[in-house]
């Protein structure tokens, strides 16, 4: 069964319409909507913190949703009472780790 000229149009239409929908989210979402946002912080003296993590060569990651006031040990003893752990270091076997973990569907044990 051949495609009549009539169904090419409609698929070439269909198309422009995704093509066109891709286009106005992409200009929406990354160039529009940016230049709206606005940051209120509740804190002055945090008006200045980042915003975003950093990695190791400069490049702007994720968003921060949370701040953590205090001194680095202070905060390190509250996460200990807590029950939390400071998290590994990237090297081979922590990759390796992690990798085996969400291949296996296996919690990562310390």
């Amino acid at each position: 069964m051949s495609e009549t000229p009539d169904s090419r149009s409609r698929v070439r239409r269909a198309a422009r319409w995704i093509l066109f929908a891709i286009a106005a989210y992409l200009a929406l979402a990354y160039l529009i909507l940016p230049t709206f946002w606005r940051h209120y912080e509740h804190l002055p003296a945090m008006k200045s913190m980042p915003k975003v993590t950093r990695a190791p060569n400069g490049l702007p990651g994720d968003p921060l949703n949370v701040a953590l006031v205090g001194t680095e040990p202070d905060i390190q003893r509250a996460f200990a009472a807590a029950g939390w752990h400071p998290a590994d270091p990237i090297t081979l076997r922590s990759s390796l780790a992690i990798a085996e973990g969400v291949l296996l569907h296996r919690p990562m044990h310390r």
